[in-house]
């Protein structure tokens, strides 16, 4: 898969274009806007290179910004899954970090004893 897209696809198609093309339903408050429209509404002012929006089962990508803010726009039919997050909280109090430590000693200690028997 390319980063920008398996393909380019004109700024100007509608949404439902695309919504019956690869066979979903485009948002009731969506239907009547074009790809750019679309991206503008999303993104805002801030519409960049690389910027990526799922609609249905593909992804539009923003492959370049053109002059008076017209996109280019590449479509993936494979989106990039979303990176994980991490489990670690980043606001404990030193019971919670204490707590936590104990709980994870204990299940260490438990699992070592497990092993030896």
């Amino acid at each position: 898969m390319d980063y920008f897209g398996e393909f380019e696809i004109n700024a100007d198609t509608h949404l439902v274009s695309l919504g019956e093309i690869y066979d979903f339903d485009v948002p009731v408050d969506f239907q009547s806007m074009t790809v750019a429209e679309y991206l503008s509404e999303q993104l805002g002012s801030s519409m960049g290179r690389g910027d990526r929006i799922h609609l249905g089962p593909i992804e539009l990508i923003v492959r370049e910004m053109l002059p008076e803010n017209t996109p280019l726009v590449g479509l993936s039919l494979e989106p990039q899954q979303p990176l994980p997050t991490s489990n670690i909280p980043i606001f404990l109090n030193y019971k919670e970090i204490m707590l936590r430590l104990r709980v994870w000693l204990a299940t260490r200690k438990e699992n070592k004893r497990r092993t030896l028997n």
